[in-house]
């Protein structure tokens, strides 16, 4: 019974430690919200991995607000990712209305 006990246990801090690390926030000043912003570092991860495959270290490192709609929502943002040690930029444009973006590339 006890192992069983220390089992249940040890799985419980297993799922409580990926729950932590689901709900993470990306670094910077994102206005984005938790859902959004999953999906936006899904998205702009998929793009610097398409562009240097060869690197297996992508992750955000900043994220900044450039444009605000009037009311404060934000339009547009930039998500800098460290590519094994090559900064990139990516703009994350925003609709004022519902949660479709777009991401590309900034040059």
């Amino acid at each position: 019974m006890q192992h069983r006990i220390c089992e249940y246990l040890k799985l419980l801090r297993c799922l409580m430690a990926l729950g932590v690390a689901a709900c993470a926030h990306v670094p910077g000043e994102t206005l984005t919200s938790g859902g959004l912003q999953r999906d936006i570092k899904a998205r702009v991860l998929s793009l610097a991995d398409a562009a240097k495959p060869e690197c297996k270290r992508n992750s955000i490192v900043d994220t900044e607000v450039l444009e605000l709609f009037p009311g404060g929502k934000v339009s547009v943002e930039r998500w800098s990712v460290d590519r094994c040690g090559q900064r990139t930029a990516y703009r994350v444009h925003l609709p004022a209305a519902g949660s479709t973006f777009t991401v590309s590339t900034e040059r």
